[in-house]
């Protein structure tokens, strides 16, 4: 039996209610497909020494996982942190956390009724991994109750950047000063871009299969309001336009009406976007109708599905 923790990990945001130490020791317990776990909330050491309030709010937990008769080359890179393997067994375990970090949301949403629940990004995976992260977190192992191992991946192997430090979302001066004049100019922008760069920050994090059902749901509403007004201009009849306008499918606003509302200039220019935009679609019918999992969708195509709407949005604002 491989038995896997994960100390001082994030959790959902969960406020609790007249709580005493003890009661933090129940915690939940369900299986998946390969493995058992639980799921603790951790009060900190300051919350205890002073007591604990009626309402007290906690970011960390711990989740233990329990595997019976784990695969070869998953325990294999637990030994051994140098080797091959040692990469893909981190992957699994963060994609275990991901999975029971959305699960335990689920179930306090849903059962517990916590409509306000704020579930953050959790911990990242070079937090969790690396020997160099200034994160508390850590993965421990044991084999068949035997003695627990501290599994850490060594700097510079298959090293990624938190997104946080990445260039991408460093505050320059150069962009501080652009922001500053937006300000100053009191920019807006229509409420479907920003509902997109929304969505576009969630897929960001690595969300794939709701940022996309959501991508694909505003830019139908887009599309078929921009259609509506060019019709219009045609003089077509409103009762015309409402016919036809329940007969139009996404694939065919994306391929047919969209190159219609663009200048043949701009449809050359932006043809990459139509085309991502497109792909996009397949997958969001992919989740609709075949209930396409999260770890078989591409984030790559799912980003570029996203930055393509949020294109395609802001040219046919200024039309």
């Amino acid at each position: 039996m491989l038995k896997i923790t994960l100390e001082e990990i994030s959790v959902p945001m969960l406020t609790v209610w007249k709580w005493s130490e003890g009661d933090f020791k129940n915690g939940l317990k369900f299986s998946t497909d390969d493995a058992k776990i639980e799921f603790y909330i951790l009060p900190d050491k300051y919350s205890l020494e002073r007591g604990l309030r009626d309402r007290e709010t906690f970011l960390n937990g711990r989740i233990v996982i329990e595997i019976e008769n784990p695969e070869k080359n998953l325990l294999n890179g637990l030994v051994d942190s140098n080797s091959a393997n040692s990469s893909r067994s981190a992957e699994k375990i963060h994609e275990i956390y991901k999975a029971v970090f959305q699960y335990v949301t689920f179930l306090c949403r849903w059962h517990g009724n916590l409509q306000y629940l704020f579930d953050g990004q959790g911990t990242s995976f070079h937090d969790l991994f690396y020997d160099d992260a200034l994160s508390s977190s850590r993965v421990m192992w044991s084999l068949n109750n035997g003695r627990e191992n501290l599994f850490k991946l060594k700097k510079g192997k298959s090293r990624k950047i938190s997104p946080i430090f990445k260039s991408k979302n460093l505050l320059t001066k150069q962009r501080w000063d652009k922001i500053r004049g937006a300000a100053l100019r009191g920019e807006l922008i229509s409420n479907e871009l920003q509902e997109l760069i929304k969505i576009k920050g969630k897929a960001n994090w690595g969300e794939k299969r709701i940022p996309i059902v959501e991508t694909a749901a505003l830019m139908e509403v887009v599309l078929n309001n921009k259609v509506r007004l060019f019709l219009q201009d045609k003089g077509q009849s409103k009762t015309k336009i409402d016919s036809i306008e329940k007969e139009i499918g996404f694939s065919i606003l994306i391929n047919l009406f969209l190159p219609s509302l663009l200048a043949k200039s701009e449809f050359k220019k932006y043809r990459r976007h139509i085309n991502d935009l497109d792909a996009l679609r397949k997958i969001r019918n992919d989740i609709m109708h075949k209930n396409a999992k999260e770890a078989n969708i591409n984030q790559d195509i799912a980003l570029r599905g996203i930055n393509a709407a949020i294109k395609i949005t802001s040219i046919l604002d200024k039309k």
